[in-house]
């Protein structure tokens, strides 16, 4: 975790559209390109693997989860996995770690945009009630 408090990024495999993203091992390809750009390898694994990008599924979708710290381990590989999302149009979640409690909260960026509108509403209601 970071001092901004991301954790990791969830890139998804499907389109804005809702279409499925192909081919099927996408993630499995990406994670080996960005495992040539950090040069992590383990001995006797023959699979391109990093602890940086890890292909997952999540709600029976395929998808990536790569770590924060890759920005800064290799800032040319983290700008790479991201632009590969924005031009194929894949969903980016950016999940944080809370204080308290310890846990990783997953917010999509309009989730987060509707959770400030709810703030914001929730904080003026307040300020009204106490003025009358």
């Amino acid at each position: 975790m970071t001092d901004d408090g991301i954790d990791h990024y969830v890139i998804q495999g499907m389109t804005s559209q809702r279409k499925l993203f192909r081919p099927g091992d996408w993630a499995e390809r990406l994670t080996g390109v960005i495992t040539l750009f950090v040069g992590e390898r383990y001995p006797g694994i023959h699979i391109a693997c990093t602890r940086l990008a890890m292909p997952v599924v999540e709600r029976d979708l395929k998808c990536l989860r790569v770590a924060h710290e890759l920005r800064l381990v290799c800032p040319d590989a983290f700008d790479f996995v991201m632009l590969f999302a924005r031009d194929n149009d894949l969903a980016v979640k950016v999940c944080r770690v809370l204080d308290e409690p310890r846990e990783l909260v997953q917010m999509s960026t309009r989730e987060a945009s509707v959770k400030n509108d709810v703030n914001a509403l929730a904080i003026s209601t307040v300020s009204a009630d106490a003025q009358g």
